[in-house]
């Protein structure tokens, strides 16, 4: 599991998006809120405990839209770089 796929940490200018975090049973979700206490409260990090169907399509929709993102940046990229900039 990677942590920052749960809790982002803020950074200057940015907002902090919602912690996404799931958990099958009460243990696994006091495992994870005990790992990521220390994001969550420095931050006053929003929780929201889903399913796992519903923790699955939030992860392929922010990649997607981070794919996106990064695929805009490179045609911006090639295109000034077309344009002698």
């Amino acid at each position: 599991m990677n942590p920052s796929s749960y809790a982002k940490v803020r950074r200057p200018g940015h907002s902090v998006p919602d912690a996404r975090i799931r958990g099958r049973s009460e243990w696994a979700k006091h495992q994870l809120f005990s790992a990521f206490a220390p994001v969550i409260d420095e931050h006053d990090v929003p929780v929201t405990v889903t399913d796992l169907a519903t923790a699955e399509l939030v992860k392929v929709a922010a990649n997607s839209f981070l794919a996106t993102k990064i695929s805009y940046i490179n045609a911006m990229s090639e295109i000034l770089r077309s344009g002698g900039c």
